[in-house]
């Protein structure tokens, strides 16, 4: 059986493929990320320490059980946290774990150019309780970007405080650790900006490497998927949290809120629904409606001139991507 783990990025269209890609294609080629093997693949990537021998025995287990009932299929395996950890890149430990788990595996990484990457981190991190402007996000004190300093925590009034060091962005060497675990020709490196660019061909071009011979379902690719907030709506959110720290309100939970929704799903009549809404809904999920009324945008990377700033780091970190991508086949953006 061949298996393909497919990593990222978060925010390269990965959800996107998960919802009208993967789960419809031909289950008598592809067998795409199986309930009990996705539980344990969860459970090792949260535990601080790498799964004991006799975890991994009994994942080997679990693996030549699927394997013998399925030898003719591609095991597609799909979880951005295999080289990602919270909000940053871990690839480090990623390639490690994965290696362990899927020792003959063959490895999709998406990359997608840093200062946009990072600008739709931020705009999620809006989107999910986030606090703060850009600057804070990226760690941007006294006119440079602070190494070193990434954070993640909750303040008192549960604001998520998240600061990304933004050194650890860096492809070359993202790939640099994959490639010390796996062949080179194991390797699979694709760019977001093909996806933007085409997302018909970007698509063949995924059906291509998992090997899917069948038809390729027909994918609408206006369905929203992941969107992050507007520039509009995440200058309003950091405002209301200014506010709400000033005036010591704790504001609404979205875990509370989402486990409000799965309790009531398909329950109660509209105004139950909207009573649930007026008495539970965090400000983010009125932001959602907002931006769909309204989406006023601009590039909030403009601020203090943070795009030009991340691009002289990034463009130059880059040159490491020729190590592994031909310069035709890499978007101009990463490298001129």
């Amino acid at each position: 059986m061949r298996i393909i783990v497919y990593i990222g990025l978060p925010k390269t269209a990965t959800t996107f493929y998960q919802k009208y890609l993967f789960p419809f294609l031909d289950k008598s080629e592809v067998m795409y990320n199986p309930p009990a093997l996705m539980k344990k693949i969860g459970g090792f990537i949260y535990k601080e320490k790498m799964p004991n021998n006799k975890e991994i025995s009994l994942f080997y287990d679990e693996i030549n059980k699927i394997s013998k009932n399925n030898v003719v299929k591609t095991l597609l395996i799909v979880n951005e946290h295999l080289g990602h950890r919270e909000w940053s890149p871990d690839p480090k430990r990623g390639a490690e774990l994965t290696k362990l788990l899927f020792p003959n595996a063959e490895i999709i990484l998406c990359l997608r150019y840093q200062s946009d990457w990072l600008l739709s981190l931020y705009r999620h991190y809006m989107d999910v309780g986030g606090y703060g402007n850009i600057k804070r996000f990226l760690n941007y004190e006294i006119n440079t970007f602070i190494p070193n300093k990434s954070r993640f925590y909750f303040n008192p009034h549960q604001n998520a405080i998240v600061s990304i060091d933004i050194f650890q962005a860096n492809w070359p060497n993202y790939i640099d650790y994959f490639s010390s675990k796996y062949k080179r020709e194991d390797i699979n490196i694709l760019f977001f900006e093909d996806f933007i660019r085409d997302k018909n061909l970007y698509t063949k071009k995924i059906c291509n490497i998992i090997g899917v011979k069948n038809q390729i379902p027909q994918l609408d690719f206006d369905q929203p998927s992941n969107k992050g907030r507007s520039a509009l709506t995440c200058k309003i959110i950091e405002l209301k949290c200014s506010l709400f720290d000033c005036l010591g309100i704790i504001p609404r939970s979205i875990s509370a809120w989402n486990l409000v929704i799965k309790n009531n799903k398909n329950k109660g009549s509209k105004f139950h629904i909207l009573f649930l809404i007026i008495k539970y809904a965090p400000f983010q999920f009125f932001m959602t409606y907002f931006d769909k009324i309204l989406y006023l945008d601009w590039d909030i990377l403009l601020k203090s001139n943070l795009r030009k700033k991340l691009d002289y780091i990034y463009k130059k970190s880059n040159q490491g991507l020729l190590k592994y991508v031909p310069e035709d086949e890499i978007p101009s953006k990463y490298i001129k």
